[in-house]
């Protein structure tokens, strides 16, 4: 088991991913971006809302009555992902899992590609993952369901295309042709970022010289009218032009125009930098370990160089605006960690042929005692509250009392607490009302008068008072 350094680097690289990961997602309570996604594919599995029209509350959200923050390929793929597994917590969580599962295996992919030509170098696959996995925004995000995540099946797949038409391991065009196919899907799963693969080719043809500019160009032409033409097929239908159109004019410009999130342009920056540094002293790390080699190739130069281009062009552009967020930039982690890994890989790879068996035994051992020590604290915290421990607890209560399916009003303070609407509505389908419109049920903060024709119930609740209105029950 420990002969070949790629299996124990292969343990290691799991057992680090195990503790990143498997805890948080074995407890329940999440990042309220990942949890409005997931309350609106939810909705969508139970037929509440259309593929073309989500819901999130059945009051809507930000003046509309429909959920139009991102075009609805992601909701619609994780409403089949409900229907196929039902609706304990544990489903988003299942899939966070997955598309971590397969957007490594990606990069193993891209990777295996790159260095076909030298097995001893092939056999470190494991390298990009683990630098990839130790950047704190990625593993973040898997735990949070981000909308990145599956964006970032769809661009990887655009990478792992592009890299092997240019590489002659695929005809080129034929490439150019799926890459375009993964380019839309990308970018119906989450708008403009999605589109960043369509610079893969020119950051190869800059670095690499391949596979010349004539078919870059022609090449990149063919996969963007693939994308367009994808778009325009789409928009035959007047559900979809209406969809995308309520996205692009409500949503995404307005957002653009009116609620900037940081104060610079170049925020970004180094924020990036900060991300990048544990892969970076990691790389750094193995490169002064493994600094006595005889030479570095060429050929992992340039494709260092392009896979480091390839992921800023998925960073760069979100400088055009002043609404950046650092998870914004998780799909271009993936060629970032690639690029971070081929500069570092010569050193790797001596390092790696000098390790002796003990060492290796080490290696492999850690990383399992590391997966053990995941899945004790994944056991021992399996849903239990990881965030949000009160409102959780009063959630809960709350669904005891109030029907499935129910809208109670509440004081208007409380329709901002966006995790508290996101846990009723995924947990009980329990919608609810900031206006003064009559409703059987109401809440409160703890603490907040109560209206005279309400009753408080006495109930164990933290931070909440549900009261029951009997006179207004017989209009509803």
């Amino acid at each position: 088991m420990f002969k070949q350094t790629g299996h124990a680097g292969w343990w290691f690289t799991i057992g680090v991913a195990a503790v990143l990961l498997l805890p948080a997602l074995a407890q329940d309570g999440m990042f309220m971006d990942g949890m409005l996604y997931t309350v609106v594919a939810f909705n969508l599995a139970h037929g509440t809302g259309t593929f073309w029209e989500p819901i999130f509350s059945p009051l809507g959200l930000a003046g509309l009555p429909t959920f139009h923050e991102h075009p609805p390929l992601g909701f619609g793929i994780q409403a089949m992902w409900f229907n196929l597994w039902g609706d304990g917590f544990w489903v988003e969580r299942l899939w966070c899992l997955v598309t971590v599962v397969l957007n490594g295996a990606l990069l193993v992919a891209i990777w295996r590609l790159l260095t076909a030509g030298t097995p001893e170098w092939r056999r470190l696959a494991w390298w990009p993952v683990l630098l990839w996995i130790t950047i704190p925004v990625n593993f973040w995000s898997y735990q949070n369901n981000m909308h990145e995540n599956s964006m970032a099946l769809f661009t990887g797949g655009a990478l792992w295309l592009f890299v092997a038409g240019a590489m002659g391991r695929a005809p080129w065009l034929m490439a150019c042709v799926m890459a375009g196919v993964a380019v839309f899907l990308a970018s119906f799963v989450k708008g403009l970022p999605g589109l960043f693969p369509f610079a893969v080719p020119f950051a190869i043809q800059v670095a690499t010289g391949r596979p010349g500019w004539h078919r870059t160009i022609t090449g990149t032409s063919i996969a963007v009218i693939v994308c367009v033409a994808a778009y325009a097929v789409l928009l035959l239908s007047p559900d979809a032009q209406q969809s995308l159109g309520t996205y692009v004019n409500e949503r995404l410009l307005r957002r653009i125009a009116e609620k900037p999130t940081v104060d610079s342009h170049f925020w970004i920056i180094p924020r990036l930098v900060l991300e990048l540094l544990p892969a970076l002293v990691l790389a750094a790390v193995v490169a002064w370990a493994g600094r006595k080699r005889e030479y570095t190739p060429e050929g992992t130069r340039y494709w260092a160089l392009a896979l480091l281009l390839a992921g800023l062009a998925g960073v760069l552009p979100l400088m055009l605006t002043r609404v950046q967020k650092a998870f914004y930039f998780t799909p271009a982690l993936g060629p970032l960690a690639l690029a971070i890994g081929l500069a570092s890989l010569p050193a790797l790879a001596a390092l790696m042929e000098r390790m002796s068996m003990g060492p290796r035994k080490g290696l492999a051992v850690s990383g399992m005692a590391l997966l053990a020590v995941a899945l004790v604290l994944a056991g021992l915290g399996w849903g239990k509250p990881g965030r949000d421990a009160d409102m959780l607890h009063d959630v809960a209560v709350i669904g005891t009392q109030v029907p499935e399916g129910s809208v109670i009003g509440a004081h208007a303070d409380l329709w901002e607490e966006w995790n508290l609407q996101c846990y009723l509505l995924r947990y009980h389908r329990i919608g609810i009302d900031p206006t003064d419109k009559p409703r059987s049920f109401r809440l409160l903060r703890t603490g907040h008068p109560a209206p005279p024709d309400c009753i408080p119930m006495a109930l164990d609740l933290r931070t909440y008072t549900l009261l029951t209105c009997p006179e207004v029950a017989p209009r509803e």
